[in-house]
């Protein structure tokens, strides 16, 4: 049971941060003043203007005595109701959660100017003595949450609060896949008589440090984006592995998305020719895709053209941490389960049922897609860990055309992105060549109608460059697995000289 509370002062964000986050947690979500409205049929300023504060102190207690037992829900209370020491104590037991969203008086200036006066403010310098009289109050709640933040991350401070108990072992084989608590994992690793150099984003690092210290540990920092995925920054990190005296026996933690997998993947299997490799999910790509089966790469001209396999021991995968990404990001993610889902006619099924799920997940519905994909993927990756028996090569359904327009771009098209492009591609061509089934065919066409929207368009002129320097290419010809229908495909040679490309 979950029951969530929260305060602050008018402006910080409770309602905007209140329905994400029961959204995200698939609870119940109630705004204490909008209750007061319906059921008064008046504005909280009309009821303040006929009736007074008091009178609506009182009305404001009355009611949230009749919604504060409600469980698996999300409240938002108004600025002034932890005034009422009995509100004040109730939130504070030990069953609930109570989070007091702290933002500094200059940014509460700003928000209220932007939106409108509050009824107990008349003009915007209230605000100033209103701050000043409740802060002492406030502070008496029991989490205080910097609320200067985006009301993502807000929402990802209070999940560090909250009690998260899931834990999953998904893979043994090739490697260990695990779905749990990342505070847990960082102090389970930090027993590790080996020493641990993490390599991230400045950005991810600030964000995971809501859930533990990472100056517990030797961090490097690379910029974002896939100009760090380079020749260039390895040698920057090989520098100060050895001025660190890193071993063969110290860890490389990667926490990040796809371009952290690859360089951390890439670092640790040729620094003294193998270090140790733990690695951390931050988006659902890296999480169902990038970060499992071992392959890593630096881009020379075209993407993933030096590289190598290297497994890490273990990958561990906090899907809460998912709650900050980006619409685009999602997409990505979303790219690399329909692919995943393509494989297996009964995931296909339950990829068609939560399809709108997909495109605007919960929590739920990450802990049910990382392991259903992750599963599988590993499944593929163990048969033919190396791509020397072609089993593997099922995995880069979509990828021969996908990277080429990913490189074609300059990398301003996103990996996951690019993959539907290529797979649309792809399916255009096992089409053309009689193979696909053509129940499917138009069933696939009515579900990529439905992502167009997420999907920029993008120039064809140089994607036969790019198809030519793909690793599966041999001679002049390249190898593609095509569609039949879910489940069932066709391995092919096609000879790069007459590549349907456009």
């Amino acid at each position: 049971m979950k029951r969530i509370f929260l305060c602050g002062m008018t402006g910080c964000g409770k309602t905007t941060v209140g329905k994400k986050l029961a959204k995200f947690l698939s609870l119940k979500f109630y705004d204490l003043d909008e209750i007061i409205e319906r059921r008064k049929k008046m504005k909280i300023e009309e009821i303040f203007k006929k009736y007074g504060e008091r009178k609506f102190r009182e009305i404001e207690y009355e009611i949230f005595n009749e919604i504060k037992e409600r469980k698996n829900c999300v409240i938002s209370l108004g600025g002034g109701a932890v005034l009422n020491k009995n509100i004040l104590d109730f939130i504070n037991k030990n069953e609930n959660y109570a989070f007091y969203l702290d933002v500094t008086l200059e940014e509460l200036k700003k928000r209220i100017k932007r939106s409108f006066l509050r009824p107990v403010l008349k003009k915007l310098d209230d605000v100033e003595i209103l701050y000043n009289k409740r802060k002492k109050i406030y502070e008496r709640i029991k989490f205080k949450i910097d609320g200067n933040k985006s009301p993502e991350e807000i929402i990802l401070q209070i999940l560090s609060k909250i009690d998260f108990k899931y834990y999953k072992r998904i893979c043994e084989k090739p490697h260990k896949f695990y779905i749990g608590n990342i505070k847990e994992f960082f102090e389970e690793i930090k027993k590790e008589d080996s020493r641990i150099f993490i390599i991230t984003h400045e950005k991810i690092k600030n964000l995971i440090s809501h859930f533990y210290d990472l100056s517990r540990f030797e961090t490097i920092i690379v910029p974002e984006g896939e100009r760090a995925k380079s020749f260039k920054y390895a040698q920057k990190i090989f520098k100060i592995l050895l001025d660190k005296k890193a071993d063969r026996n110290s860890v490389i933690l990667g926490i990040g998305g796809g371009v952290i997998g690859d360089l951390s993947g890439f670092i640790s299997s040729v620094y003294m020719r193998g270090m140790r490799l733990f690695l951390v999910p931050t988006t659902i790509l890296s999480a169902v895709d990038a970060h499992l089966g071992g392959k890593n790469a630096v881009n020379f001209i075209a993407k993933n053209i030096i590289g190598t396999f290297k497994f890490p021991e273990i990958v561990f995968c906090d899907p809460r941490i998912f709650v900050t990404l980006k619409k685009e990001h999602i997409i990505d993610g979303f790219a690399e389960i329909f692919k995943t889902a393509l494989f297996d006619e009964k995931i296909y099924k339950k990829f068609k049922k939560d399809f709108d799920k997909l495109t605007n997940p919960d929590l739920k519905t990450y802990l049910k897609w990382v392991p259903i994909t992750g599963r599988m993927k590993l499944k593929i990756v163990e048969k033919d860990p190396f791509e020397i028996k072609g089993e593997r090569m099922l995995l880069n359904l979509g990828h021969t055309v996908g990277h080429a327009i990913e490189a074609g771009s300059g990398y301003k098209i996103s990996h996951g992105k690019s993959v539907l492009l290529g797979l649309k591609k792809e399916i255009e061509i096992s089409k053309n060549m009689g193979i696909i089934d053509k129940e499917f065919y138009k069933e696939f066409k009515k579900i990529f109608k439905r992502i167009e929207k997420f999907i920029p368009d993008h120039e064809k002129n140089n994607l036969k460059k790019f198809i030519f320097m793909d690793k599966k290419k041999k001679e002049n010809l390249i190898k593609i697995f095509l569609i039949k229908r879910p489940g069932e495909f066709e391995f092919k040679k096609i000879d790069l000289k007459n590549f349907p490309l456009l």
